[in-house]
């Protein structure tokens, strides 16, 4: 059975270190957990002249499969409308954007190193 509490502590565990990932990678940190009517932002961070939104998906093994594959059609459809009503509320950061999924197997007690995958422009 599932325990909410624990897949919690992981989902955040997961947005840490992805946030970490991509500052290493150049990105600098704009808002993480960003709530709009449609739904919740992981995590908005800024590269140049682009904002990149990201989704990211933690599992602390495969057991349930890969991470990325719980990126389901509908999850998509309205991780993209959150994306579309931040925009509209925040006009002035309105330049080329794009969404990332970052999937992420592993776990903070773990001594092995969690693996990090990368989906760039993940949505198009």
């Amino acid at each position: 059975m599932k325990n909410p509490r624990h897949n919690q502590l992981t989902g955040r565990w997961g947005e840490q270190l992805a946030e970490e990932f991509l500052v290493e990678k150049g990105f600098s940190p704009i808002g993480r957990n960003v709530r709009t009517e449609s739904g919740e932002i992981d995590l908005i961070l800024q590269k140049e002249n682009m904002l990149v939104f990201v989704e990211v998906k933690t599992r602390s093994g495969q057991k349930f499969g890969y991470p990325e594959e719980s990126v389901t059609e509908e999850k998509s459809e309205h991780f993209l409308a959150a994306v579309e009503e931040y925009l509209e509320i925040n006009p002035a950061d309105a330049m080329d954007w794009r969404i990332d999924v970052i999937a992420i197997t592993g776990s903070e007690k773990s001594r092995l190193k969690p693996v990090i995958e990368w989906f760039e422009d993940a949505f198009s």
